[in-house]
């Protein structure tokens, strides 16, 4: 860090180079409070987008300040970052932490897209708030029926009562900004993503077939951005911990362990997700800003992986197991492997 003021220590601007660059978030969260002093009643310079970054979701992520900025209360439930490009925020209710909608900072090399949200949002007579920041930035916000990337998807997702669901927080069940929405209807839940994924629902209909518990499949009527379940349990096994629940989630993960060969074993399904071509390169972007020499050995390590060639055999991977993850149907005290296998 190189920090430069002109004539002396009363000097009326302060001039940042590279301040928070390689700290790790502690250090870089003890500049950041030094700099904040250095600053006051100062012009401020900073050679980095790092301290953009920082600031901003500080300021973001103080309930008072977000709700002041978005015209409600609202809280962070989520950050999603993209240096010197966006930051992503998941909005709750800050009384009952139900998802309540969305908000993103734009750095100015992305206005473009907010005056793209703006106008389809105009047209389709739904309101988005906007707010110019320091630094050029542009703050957009709005319900998650007016999300930039599932405004589409579910304009045209049927039955239309969707749109009003998802801006009913006791109706929604998850939510990722940008990404998907998760909704309960009635006795189902329906699933809207900002991107198409049929082979995800050919993969859970190969699991059902092969006898690993996912929630029922329903038939969505050929809409490529949405999935539908029927609804299964009101709480999960860390909330309400059994003996059987944990029996059930034990035999259910042994079930999937020893179907993976059977899974592949479907040359349809083997050969789609042969045509899932894995990245030229590891996105380390995020990483780089967090640590630095730990983003350097993940470059390295995929680059060894490059240069020995990916022609071994395909397998399949699953994601959080814990306990969370296992839904459980309270009145029956049955247990079904959840967000991993199933809705989400």
């Amino acid at each position: 860090m190189r920090t430069f003021t002109f004539d002396g220590h009363d000097s009326p601007v302060v001039v940042l180079d590279e301040a928070t660059t390689g700290l790790n978030p502690a250090a870089a969260a003890e500049v950041l409070r030094a700099i904040e002093k250095l600053c006051e009643g100062r012009t401020t310079l900073a050679v980095t987008h790092d301290v953009q970054v920082a600031l901003t979701a500080d300021r973001l992520l103080d309930a008072d300040e977000l709700g002041s900025l978005v015209g409600r209360p609202a809280r962070a439930a989520s950050v999603r970052a993209k240096p010197g490009a966006l930051l992503v925020l998941g909005l709750a209710d800050p009384a009952t932490g139900r998802p309540t909608g969305w908000a993103r900072v734009l750095w100015p090399a992305a206005s473009d897209k907010a005056a793209k949200t703006a106008e389809r949002a105009r047209r389709r007579g739904l309101e988005v708030v906007e707010r110019s920041l320091p630094g050029g930035l542009v703050l957009q916000s709005g319900g998650i029926g007016t999300d930039p990337g599932l405004a589409n998807p579910l304009r045209a997702a049927r039955p239309k009562r969707l749109r009003e669901l998802v801006d009913r927080p006791e109706a929604v069940l998850r939510y990722n900004p940008l990404r998907r929405v998760l909704v309960r209807d009635r006795d189902v839940v329906v699933r809207v993503g900002a991107h198409p994924d049929p082979l995800r629902e050919r993969l859970l209909g190969r699991l059902a077939a092969l006898g690993v518990p996912v929630p029922d499949v329903l038939d969505a009527g050929g809409q490529e951005h949405v999935s539908s379940r029927r609804f299964f349990g009101d709480t999960d096994l860390a909330r309400t911990p059994s003996d059987e629940g944990v029996r059930w989630a034990g035999a259910a993960l042994a079930r999937l362990h020893a179907t993976t060969g059977d899974v592949l074993g479907d040359a349809d399904l083997a050969a789609d997700l042969g045509r899932r071509t894995p990245p030229a390169c590891v996105p380390t972007t995020v990483l780089r800003d967090l640590d630095p020499a730990l983003a350097d050995r993940l470059d390295a390590l995929a680059a060894r992986v490059a240069d020995r060639g990916l022609d071994g055999p395909r397998v399949l991977l699953h994601g959080d197991a814990s306990a969370a993850q296992v839904l459980v149907d309270s009145g029956w005290l049955d247990a079904w492997v959840g967000e991993t296998l199933g809705a989400a």
